[in-house]
């Protein structure tokens, strides 16, 4: 087992149902394994709005979750969450 797979595993007891994700990134497959959806989606955006606006509308008691790609992907991200505050 390694770190991706512990990572989903955590996911999982955490009460995790989906993850918005985008492209492709290795926690993808691991939290299918385990019976996390992965919902893809086409931009950064709409993965981190998605899983905003999941959390929003949970009223905070569940996690939305968003995987994206390392350097850019992580930078756009990190910079639309901050827009969502």
């Amino acid at each position: 087992m390694n770190a991706i797979d512990y990572i989903a595993q955590i996911l999982k007891q955490e009460g995790v149902e989906w993850i918005s994700c985008f492209p492709s990134n290795p926690l993808i497959s691991a939290v299918a394994r385990v019976g996390i959806r992965p919902v893809a989606f086409r931009h950064e955006r709409g993965a981190v709005m998605a899983a905003d606006g999941y959390s929003r509308i949970s009223d905070r008691q569940k996690f939305g979750v968003c995987a994206v790609q390392a350097q850019a992907g992580g930078f756009w991200a990190a910079t639309i969450s901050t827009v969502c505050r």
